[in-house]
């Protein structure tokens, strides 16, 4: 069986322009929503959970961009990795997806900074810090490791996924803060 690798191309440059069209166009109809809920807040000094609602709907759309991106991590291991065998066409696919999805991230960025409010960084905050957040899974990783009798192999990769996560620590590991472990994220590992 061949497979039409330019086939697979098209439909998800495709995919992702009619996906980046709908939900700027979702983006901006919830921020010019949150303008007017904004101002009005402002204006008439109204209870600021009137907010909820809005803020709801832009945490939503965090959400499904990153099912999306999800949806195509799962693509590239379980189906691209089966279907196609060249590898520069690999690299082809794979950078053709990520570009297009840093552009959908820049234009959420660029609507969601319009705002009345600025970036509305809490609420993007809100919706990384489930995503970032990795003791569940270093205490996992190391422990299949330690049940595998392999310890000492999975040290090196998870030294470098705490240095990977070096700017989010406190967010990633929040554990020492929350129960006021002495501990730095310097020094500590």
């Amino acid at each position: 069986m061949v497979i039409n690798t330019g086939s697979i191309l098209f439909t998800v440059s495709k995919d992702l322009d009619d996906f980046e069209k709908a939900f700027s166009v979702l983006l901006k109809k919830i921020s010019k929503k949150f303008d007017e809920l904004y101002l009005k807040n402002k204006k008439d000094s109204l209870d600021a959970t009137q907010m909820q609602p809005i803020l709801n709907l832009l945490l939503e759309c965090f959400h499904i961009f990153y099912e999306i991106v999800d949806s195509y991590l799962v693509r590239s291991v379980l189906q691209w990795s089966k279907i196609i065998g060249d590898r520069e066409f690999k690299k082809q696919i794979y950078s053709t997806v990520f570009t297009k999805i840093a552009d959908i991230h820049l234009r959420m960025s660029e609507t969601l900074s319009s705002t009345k409010a600025g970036y509305l960084a809490s609420v993007a905050e809100f919706s990384f810090q489930r995503k970032i957040y990795s003791t569940e899974n270093l205490i996992r990783h190391f422990d299949s490791f330690v049940n595998g009798g392999m310890e000492n192999e999975i040290n090196d990769v998870l030294d470098s996924m705490w240095n990977i996560n070096d700017d989010f620590k406190q967010l990633a590991y929040p554990e020492p803060g929350l129960y006021g472990w002495k501990f730095d994220y310097g020094v500590d590992g």
